[in-house]
């Protein structure tokens, strides 16, 4: 997805795993080439932090939010998206990039396969939870 110059200025966007990897650098690209509020929804607040603190050493970026998100936990699911709507007044993009790939096998805390678990089902979950959001966003403009 290519967006416009500064179509996401000030619009705040979640990227799920976005402390390494291509969510480190989709929410990098975001907050400094697009001037987006970003917030990366991570399994490790402590990591998160410290790269919101490297990024942010670049003055040109826009502010990044770390919030708690573990998807291998639908409570925690539920949490991250209750907290983020008492915070945040609008959401224009949700980012669904966090994921593991062929771990050993393991079970979520809801008993499901770890893979299927945190790829499919905990975002199928943050979307369903914050789809409303995003729908009022959207028709807003915002």
């Amino acid at each position: 997805m290519q967006f416009m110059s500064n179509e996401l200025k000030g619009k705040t966007v979640i990227v799920t795993g976005g402390s390494s990897g291509l969510g480190l650098e989709t929410a990098r690209t975001l907050a400094k080439e697009q001037q987006a509020n970003v917030i990366i929804a991570v399994r490790n607040v402590d990591k998160g932090k410290k790269v919101v603190r490297q990024l942010q050493e670049d003055k040109r970026t826009n502010p990044i939010d770390v919030m708690h998100l573990n998807l291998a936990s639908l409570k925690s699911v539920k949490e991250f998206a209750e907290a983020f709507q008492k915070k945040y007044e609008s959401l224009s993009l949700l980012i669904n990039n966090a994921g593991v790939m062929m771990p050993p096998h393991k079970l979520t805390e809801d008993r499901f396969e770890l893979q299927f678990g945190v790829n499919h089902l905990g975002h199928f979950a943050l979307t369903g939870q914050l789809l409303p959001m995003l729908k009022t966003s959207h028709m807003q403009g915002s």
